[in-house]
């Protein structure tokens, strides 16, 4: 790897590639240490942004969802079976998700308080 000391040393196309990628992946684990956004909005961003920029001639690539485990899959799908049943809509849904999400980050800063 180049020397960080030493602007003018070379490193390889992956050396920098990754360097790029840790950097952006610290500054979204920043972003949502602060309660600013989440991974997900990221992701959803990410995606818009490349179906805007029509990458690779008009192709769209949406890049792999993390895999849930068994328990987090149960309570998806769980979700979603209620989600539907009270009939909202799409964005109804990710606005009610997103209060969900502040209200378990209130609770938990709430916690971390001494008493």
């Amino acid at each position: 790897m180049g020397d960080p000391l030493n602007p003018r040393e070379t490193f390889t196309t992956e050396e920098g590639v990754l360097a790029n990628m840790w950097a952006l992946e610290a500054l979204v684990e920043l972003l949502e240490r602060k309660g600013l956004c989440t991974k997900q909005e990221v992701h959803d961003l990410i995606s818009e942004l490349r179906t805007r920029h029509g990458e690779l001639n008009g192709k769209v690539i949406v890049p792999e969802l993390p895999a849930n485990t068994k328990e987090e899959q149960y309570l998806i799908d769980h979700m979603l079976t209620v989600i539907e049943a009270v009939g909202l809509q799409p964005a109804e849904s990710k606005e009610l998700l997103r209060r969900v999400s502040l209200i378990i980050d209130h609770r938990e800063r709430t916690k971390q308080r001494p008493s």
